[in-house]
């Protein structure tokens, strides 16, 4: 029988047969809105079948090194098991991830400098981005920017650990929640703090309790500026006015006192000496 091919029943011998995948290899097509995964490695048949964790896509034959198949628009996030079958000999599994069904970041293809990102679900890097400086088409040099192009609608960066964390924009300005700290001088034109009076609610008088015969200023060594100043502990004026410190003694983040906020008591206490002087005048002149 010998030269009239395989004797019924006869199998070869599976290091011939069995297919092996080397590795994976995928690209997004925005026209087609859909990932195209080649596999890579040896022996593949065109009578050769895929699976792709429990889905089973339609194969196509490039070579016997190379089969595609389009990523199944159902397969949701995570890890799949991919293998290749001759018949029911199969070859090693090889894990393929999925990010962001079906959508990938990919080059524009009319703008090169931009890319575009086709899903929801973001850009994650697991490293450094380096943002270069470029020649523009006038000769200049422009630096590269970080731009957040919706003012309309929040825009976070945040530190998912530090859930105090984040840098928030929208139409409003910019809000950076947590601590700041900067280690040299801040440069810019600051604008005065908000006082218009629809932003204020239960309003009321200072009366004779607000005074500043409790507060105990000091002079001291700021060892964070490096410079000697003149001012107040924090927790000593929270025992007198609250309002205008934030934290807690000893507790995890340093506390900040509002100075603004005791220009409404020194105008009281000024009043008040002034009113005093009339009133010691008036029975000087009687």
């Amino acid at each position: 029988m010998s030269g009239f091919g395989a004797c019924q029943g006869w199998n070869p011998p599976n290091n011939l047969y069995a297919p092996t995948i080397s590795y994976l290899s995928s690209n997004y097509s925005p026209a087609g809105s859909t990932t195209l995964v080649a596999i890579f490695g040896t022996n593949f048949k065109l009578y050769s079948t895929i699976t792709f964790g429990t889905y089973t896509p339609t194969m196509i034959f490039i070579s016997s090194a190379q089969i595609d198949f389009y990523l199944p628009s159902s397969a949701s996030y995570g890890n799949y098991p991919v293998q290749v079958f001759n018949d029911t000999t199969p070859s090693n599994a090889v894990e393929y991830t999925v990010y962001a069904s079906p959508g990938l970041w990919y080059q524009n293809p009319n703008y090169s400098d931009i890319i575009t990102n086709s899903n929801t679900d973001g850009l994650i890097v697991n490293g450094p981005i380096t943002i270069k400086s470029a020649i523009n088409s006038t000769g200049y040099t422009n630096i590269g920017d970080l731009i957040f192009d919706d003012a309309t609608n929040s825009q976070t960066i945040s530190w998912p650990n530090y859930t105090s964390a984040t840098i928030t924009s929208d139409s409003t300005g910019i809000l950076i929640t947590g601590n700041l700290t900067v280690t040299n001088t801040i440069y810019g034109t600051v604008s005065p703090p908000p006082s218009d009076y629809r932003i204020k609610d239960i309003i009321e008088p200072l009366n004779s309790s607000y005074t500043v015969d409790n507060l105990k200023p000091i002079k001291y060594y700021n060892k964070k500026s490096g410079k000697e100043e003149i001012g107040f502990i924090a927790h000593e004026v929270q025992e007198v006015f609250p309002c205008l410190v934030t934290g807690v003694k000893d507790g995890p983040d340093i506390q900040t006192l509002n100075y603004m906020g005791l220009i409404g008591v020194l105008t009281k206490e000024i009043q008040n000496l002034k009113a005093e002087m009339v009133e010691l005048k008036n029975q000087i002149n009687k």
